[in-house]
């Protein structure tokens, strides 16, 4: 599908970006089989609490490295895209950000693609920068839309298509 919107996660990569960083996190961790949506619920619950205890203990260092070299999964995605993703998620999580990190999600910004030829991305990216340089490592709300969101944003403003860079 692409992109419904300029912000790091309003998009399927970013999506699926979050899905496998959550698994590289979650590597090594019984996943309880669920037969109900309760049951369904409280694991999923548990495993949020996993993921952000980990981002939080700043176990996210390999994955980071793996995004920068292009290495294992990563190497199918956009290195500059897979890094602010694992920087929102570390925000969203409450996860803790040394200052050498904050420059390589601040470098990922900076060195975006798309930002450079559309200054809607342009003005995301500023956005994004300026959540790292002020995050003090308590978890920060979600900035970005969600599809459904913006479909319906789409039918009030009587707008057609989304974004698809």
């Amino acid at each position: 599908m692409g992109w419904w919107g300029t912000g790091v996660m309003e998009g399927d990569e970013p999506m699926d970006l979050e899905y496998v960083i959550r698994e590289a996190l979650l590597e090594g961790v019984e996943v309880n089989e669920c037969d109900d949506d309760s049951s369904a619920d409280e694991e999923e619950a548990r495993l949020n609490v996993i993921v952000a205890d980990k981002l939080k203990k700043g176990e996210y260092k390999k994955i980071l490295a793996d995004m920068m070299a292009g290495d294992g999964e990563f190497g199918d995605f956009d290195r500059e895209i897979a890094i602010q993703v694992l920087g929102e998620m570390i925000m969203c999580y409450g996860g803790t950000m040394s200052d050498d990190d904050k420059a390589i999600f601040r470098g990922a910004a900076e060195n975006d693609d798309w930002a450079q030829g559309d200054d809607e991305r342009h003005d995301s990216m500023l956005a994004y920068i300026d959540r790292i340089n002020s995050y003090a490592g308590i978890a920060l709300e979600p900035t970005s839309h969600s599809l459904l969101d913006t479909i319906f944003q789409h039918m009030v403003d009587e707008k057609n298509g989304l974004v698809n860079k």
